[in-house]
């Protein structure tokens, strides 16, 4: 195929080293090539600097909600009536629900939907001994209930300070198969459009999940 096909694979294109006789030879000669080659690639690899988790952070609230990131203030505590509020827990569920049925994201609780830190320290205040490890326990306990604890394994919760309050990091991952949301004895399905989580009905989540899951 030519020298440039020989140079591609590393090949010498001295064909003496091609005989039988010269097999050490060629080895030798194509060993070092293809550790040139190999120095060469990492050698102009880009460089990249790792952030600091706060830092990034930063950077995804300064950008605002999209289609993998949604803000919510609390998980426990509703700001506009000041109290314990359950139903805070289900529209948590629900935007974990909705981004592992649209290829993942991130959930921030403790940030408003103007970007603002509210840290979940009043959410926290709610549970008996409330700290870090509580609270986690109770977002775990929220998702077993609405979404199955074999769901809980797959995300990832850290704890991050910001402007001298707490928030709570939750990574979802692209599922492999559909979640549902279950209400009692109500089966519903959530899935992200824009910057928001919307449920579908019985045709449109099977129209969904034959697309999505197609193999």
């Amino acid at each position: 195929r030519g020298e440039e096909a020989l140079r591609s694979q590393l090949i010498p294109e001295d064909r003496a080293l091609w005989e039988v006789g010269n097999f050490r030879q060629f080895l030798q000669y194509r060993r070092a090539e293809i550790a040139r080659v190999i120095n060469e690639f990492i050698k102009n690899l880009p460089t990249t600097t790792t952030k600091p988790t706060k830092e990034l952070l930063e950077e995804e609230i300064a950008g605002g909600e999209s289609h993998d990131l949604e803000f919510k203030s609390s998980m426990r505590w509703n700001y506009k009536t000041e109290q314990i509020d359950k139903a805070l827990e289900k529209v948590i569920a629900k935007t974990v629900a909705a981004f592992a049925n649209s290829g993942g994201g991130r959930l921030i609780v403790g940030i408003n939907d103007k970007g603002e830190v509210l840290g979940i320290e009043k959410d926290m205040e709610t549970l008996s001994g409330g700290d870090k490890d509580k609270y986690e326990l109770a977002f775990t306990n929220v998702i077993a209930n609405y979404l199955g604890k074999e769901n809980r394994p797959h995300l990832k919760v850290e704890f991050v300070q910001l402007k001298g309050k707490t928030v709570m990091t939750v990574n979802v991952p692209e599922f492999m198969t559909q979640v549902y949301l279950n209400d009692g004895d109500r089966e519903e399905f959530f899935v992200r459009s824009g910057n928001a989580s919307h449920e579908l009905n019985v045709r449109e989540a099977n129209e969904y999940i034959s697309s999505h899951w197609a193999k």
